[in-house]
C-alpha cells in the first residue's frame, strides 16, 4: 500500500475520533446538565419553602427557632433567585451580584426578561399575600452547557493541527525525496562530463592542426560546459542560493551567440 494513502487514511481517523470524542461529550454534558438543573429546581422549591415558613412565623409571632431557615436561605451562593410581589414589583434580588441584587432598575428589567422568556414563576404563599419566585441556572451551570462547544473548538484546532502537520511532514519528505535525486543525478552525471572532457582533449590532440574539428571540438566544449552547469545546478538543488550581481545584457549575448550556431 502506498505510504502517502496511509497518511491519508490516518487524517479520516483523526476526525472521526475526533467527532466520535465531540458526540460523547455532547450526550455526557447534556446528561449532566440535566441532572444539575434538576437539583437546582430542587433546592429552588426548598427555598420557597423556607420562605414561606419564615413569612408564617413572623406574622404569627410565634417565638420559634428559625435559625435553620435563615441559614438554608444564606447557603444559596450560586443560584440567581428574584422574589417578586403579588402586585408584580420586584421585591430583592439574589446572587445576580452585588450591585444588581440592590438595583431596582436591573430587578425591573430582570423580570421583564423572565416574563418574555415565559418561564414559569413558583407560587410562594404567605400570610400576607402571594408571591413569585423567578430563577435562573448558576453560572456554574451555564458554564458546563456551553463546554461541549468551548471542547469542540479546541479538538477541532487539535485536527486542524494535526492535518498541517502531516502535510507539512508529507511535503518535506517529498522535497527531502526531490533533493536525494537531484544531487545522485548531479554525481552520476559527473562521471561521463569526465570522461568526455577526456576525449575532447583526446581528439583536440589527434587534429591539432585542422581548424574545422577545432571549431567542432570548441562548440562540444561549450555544450559540456552547459553541462556541467547544469550538473552543478542539480547538487546545489535544497541549499540557499547565493545571489551575485550580473549584467543582463551579457548573460542575453551569451544566450543569443550558443543559440545562433545552433
Amino acid at each position: 500500500m502506498d505510504i502517502y494513502a496511509r497518511k491519508s487514511r490516518w487524517k479520516w481517523y483523526l476526525a472521526l475520533g475526533g467527532l466520535l470524542i465531540i458526540a460523547v461529550s455532547v450526550v455526557f454534558t447534556k446528561y449532566l446538565t440535566d441532572k444539575l438543573a434538576e437539583e437546582e429546581r430542587k433546592k429552588v422549591e426548598q427555598l420557597k419553602t423556607a420562605i414561606e415558613s419564615l413569612s408564617i412565623t413572623s406574622y404569627q409571632e410565634a417565638d420559634c427557632d428559625v435559625t435553620f431557615q435563615m441559614q438554608f436561605l444564606a447557603s444559596n451562593t450560586t443560584i440567581p433567585i428574584l422574589l417578586v410581589s403579588e402586585t408584580g414589583q420586584p421585591e430583592s434580588a439574589t446572587n445576580f451580584g452585588p450591585r444588581k441584587d440592590t438595583s431596582h432598575s436591573f430587578m425591573m428589567e430582570k423580570l421583564r426578561e423572565f416574563r418574555q422568556s415565559g418561564q414559569d414563576s413558583i407560587v410562594v404563599s404567605t400570610p400576607s399575600g402571594k408571591q413569585y419566585l423567578f430563577f435562573e441556572h448558576s453560572f456554574i451551570l451555564k458554564l458546563l452547557t456551553y463546554y461541549p462547544f468551548f471542547q469542540l473548538i479546541l479538538i477541532g484546532a487539535f485536527i486542524g493541527f494535526g492535518y498541517f502537520a502531516f502535510s507539512a511532514a508529507r511535503r518535506a519528505e517529498q522535497n527531502r525525496v526531490w533533493v536525494g535525486m537531484a544531487k545522485e543525478t548531479a554525481h552520476q552525471l559527473g562521471t561521463p562530463i569526465s570522461g568526455i572532457v577526456a576525449w575532447i582533449e583526446h581528439l583536440q590532440a589527434l587534429r591539432p592542426d585542422d581548424p574545422e574539428v577545432q571549431e567542432i571540438l570548441g562548440e562540444l566544449r561549450n555544450d559540456l560546459r552547459r553541462l556541467e552547469l547544469i550538473a552543478e545546478r542539480f547538487s546545489k538543488i535544497g541549499a540557499a542560493p547565493a545571489l551575485e550581481p550580473a549584467n543582463i545584457w551579457e548573460e542575453l549575448d551569451k544566450c543569443r551567440a550558443y543559440m545562433q550556431r545552433r
